[in-house]
Protein backbone atom coordinates (compact mmCIF):
# COMPACT_ATOMS: atom_id res chain seq x y z
CA UNK A 1 0.00 0.00 0.00
CA UNK A 2 1.23 3.88 -1.11
CA UNK A 3 1.04 6.30 1.23
CA UNK A 4 1.27 9.64 0.55
CA UNK A 5 3.94 11.87 1.20
CA UNK A 6 3.35 15.04 3.70
CA UNK A 7 4.33 17.51 1.62
CA UNK A 8 2.32 16.41 -1.37
CA UNK A 9 -0.63 16.20 1.02
CA UNK A 10 -0.20 20.02 2.37
CA UNK A 11 0.43 20.73 -1.35
CA UNK A 12 -2.67 19.95 -2.11
CA UNK A 13 -5.07 20.99 0.92
CA UNK A 14 -2.99 24.39 0.00
CA UNK A 15 -4.48 24.71 -3.39
CA UNK A 16 -8.06 23.31 -2.59
CA UNK A 17 -8.21 26.04 0.25
CA UNK A 18 -6.89 29.17 -2.10
CA UNK A 19 -9.30 27.62 -5.00
CA UNK A 20 -12.32 28.10 -2.89
CA UNK A 21 -10.85 31.24 -1.46
CA UNK A 22 -10.63 33.02 -4.84
CA UNK A 23 -14.13 31.74 -5.48
CA UNK A 24 -15.84 32.72 -2.56
CA UNK A 25 -14.25 36.25 -3.25
CA UNK A 26 -16.10 39.51 -1.72
CA UNK A 27 -15.19 42.66 -2.66
CA UNK A 28 -17.06 44.32 -0.20
CA UNK A 29 -15.09 47.86 -0.90
CA UNK A 30 -15.84 47.97 -4.62
CA UNK A 31 -19.29 46.84 -3.79
CA UNK A 32 -19.90 50.06 -1.56
CA UNK A 33 -17.83 52.33 -4.30
CA UNK A 34 -20.30 51.12 -7.08
CA UNK A 35 -23.76 51.39 -4.92
CA UNK A 36 -22.94 54.87 -3.64
CA UNK A 37 -21.88 56.19 -6.91
CA UNK A 38 -25.33 55.09 -7.88
CA UNK A 39 -27.20 56.91 -5.18
CA UNK A 40 -27.94 53.94 -2.84
CA UNK A 41 -27.98 54.54 0.75
CA UNK A 42 -28.04 52.28 3.73
CA UNK A 43 -25.55 49.88 2.06
CA UNK A 44 -25.53 46.45 4.16
CA UNK A 45 -22.70 43.70 2.50
CA UNK A 46 -24.60 40.11 3.05
CA UNK A 47 -21.80 37.99 1.60
CA UNK A 48 -21.07 36.17 -1.24
CA UNK A 49 -23.57 34.91 -3.53
CA UNK A 50 -23.28 31.62 -5.48
CA UNK A 51 -24.99 32.20 -8.57
CA UNK A 52 -26.10 35.72 -8.88
CA UNK A 53 -23.60 36.39 -11.34
CA UNK A 54 -22.02 34.90 -14.81
CA UNK A 55 -19.08 32.51 -14.66
CA UNK A 56 -16.89 34.92 -16.14
CA UNK A 57 -17.32 37.37 -12.85
CA UNK A 58 -14.67 37.77 -10.38
CA UNK A 59 -16.27 38.49 -7.19
CA UNK A 60 -20.30 38.09 -6.50
CA UNK A 61 -21.25 40.23 -3.52
CA UNK A 62 -24.80 40.49 -2.22
CA UNK A 63 -26.17 43.70 -0.63
CA UNK A 64 -29.05 45.28 0.97
CA UNK A 65 -29.68 49.03 0.18
CA UNK A 66 -32.30 51.59 -0.04
CA UNK A 67 -32.27 52.96 -3.86
CA UNK A 68 -32.13 56.79 -4.87
CA UNK A 69 -36.24 56.34 -5.02
CA UNK A 70 -36.25 55.21 -1.21
CA UNK A 71 -37.19 51.46 -1.87
CA UNK A 72 -35.32 49.01 0.24
CA UNK A 73 -33.89 45.91 -2.85
CA UNK A 74 -32.17 42.99 -2.65
CA UNK A 75 -29.17 42.76 -5.12
CA UNK A 76 -25.54 41.28 -6.31
CA UNK A 77 -22.84 43.45 -7.68
CA UNK A 78 -20.42 41.39 -10.18
CA UNK A 79 -17.20 42.58 -10.43
CA UNK A 80 -14.77 40.95 -13.48
CA UNK A 81 -11.36 40.72 -12.11
CA UNK A 82 -8.56 42.71 -14.69
CA UNK A 83 -10.68 43.72 -18.05
CA UNK A 84 -14.38 43.11 -16.98
CA UNK A 85 -16.07 46.41 -15.15
CA UNK A 86 -18.35 45.76 -12.39
CA UNK A 87 -22.38 45.68 -12.65
CA UNK A 88 -25.38 45.86 -10.47
CA UNK A 89 -27.97 42.64 -10.53
CA UNK A 90 -31.19 42.85 -8.52
CA UNK A 91 -33.22 39.68 -7.39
Amino acid sequence: MKVIAPIPLVVFIVLVWLIFWLATNVNQNATKRILQEANYKNIQITGYNWFACYRDDWSHTGFIAENPSGILIKGTVCCGLIFKNCTIRFK
